[in-house]
């Protein structure tokens, strides 16, 4: 797999806009990714996909995850490598025809989009026409992201390693909040919402409990919002966490509520925005034992 960016003359003109959009989708997933790294998911679902970015020669034999972010799907797998930052780095660079190399810190990622199989110029034009009406990375061949983070272990130094990818629709549209309504995606299961609230994130891992919400709540305070959910969680079958210290705290202006409900941990944070006014923050996963 080559990146579409590799093209010439046509594809110099527009490498800056497919590096900025690459990257704005790289980050965004890379933001909340981390998120689902540590939780145990048992169900293991096969990728059938042989692109070789999905996976590295240092990588266990078993299965990719699924990530639903606001109704596109997504895949994902972590893995620690026993190889140094810039081999791996390299393995990443080289599948996506990345030639410039950035100062090395403590990570550094890769992305680009996936070749299809008509590599002449009429067929790049052709894609980015496609792309430009749908706003579709399908259209462009699938996001490729690639991140990589030296961690040290009780062997040594090692790489840790995310990689996400998809081949279906994902849309950059879908990314962005919308002016109206909710962004496409689902709600915790059972979690009461506040009148007149908007989701704009809907982020989880397939077949887990681990999942990232994030709302739009309008005129109400992060007091209120507190208030909400310390009356409304118990009243939909969850459970306050008994540690006062738990149940209701502040961390930096943001207002804290956490709750459990059939082994699933709950925590709605509530704090001002300038830009965006009140917003709820809410992260599910399962219950530590």
């Amino acid at each position: 797999m080559k990146s579409a960016v590799r093209v010439a003359p046509f594809g110099a003109s527009v490498r800056p806009v497919l590096r900025t959009l690459v990257f704005f989708a790289g980050l965004f997933m890379a933001s909340f990714a981390p998120l689902f790294v540590a939780a145990e998911n048992p169900l293991r679902l096969a990728q059938k996909s042989a692109d070789p970015f999905t996976g590295h020669p240092g990588f266990r034999a078993e299965g990719a995850r699924r990530l639903a972010l606001n109704g596109a799907e997504l895949w994902f797998r972590t893995e620690t490598l026993d190889q140094s930052l810039e081999a791996v780095l390299t393995h990443y660079r080289s599948i996506c025809g990345v030639r410039a190399r950035m100062p090395l810190r403590a990570s550094g990622h890769v992305a680009c989009v996936g070749a299809a199989s008509d590599e002449s110029l009429p067929g790049l034009v052709r894609r980015f026409s496609s792309f430009a009406r749908s706003g579709d990375l399908a259209d462009l061949g699938g996001l490729r992201f690639a991140l990589v983070r030296r961690v040290l272990t009780r062997d040594g130094p090692a790489a840790f390693v995310l990689t996400m990818w998809t081949d279906s629709s994902l849309r950059i549209s879908s990314l962005l909040p919308p002016r109206e309504g909710d962004a496409p995606g689902r709600d915790p299961q059972s979690m009461p919402r506040p009148r007149r609230s908007q989701r704009v994130l809907s982020a989880s891992e397939v077949g887990a409990p681990s999942g990232v919400f994030v709302y739009r709540v309008g005129r109400l305070s992060p007091e209120a919002v507190a208030v909400f959910y310390r009356r409304e969680l118990p009243a939909t079958g969850w459970r306050l966490v008994h540690d006062s210290s738990l149940t209701s705290y502040s961390i930096d202006e943001a207002h804290v509520v956490s709750a459990e409900r059939r082994g699933v941990l709950l925590t709605a944070f509530s704090h001002r925005s300038e830009v965006s006014g009140v917003v709820l923050t809410v992260l599910t996963t399962e219950e530590p034992s």
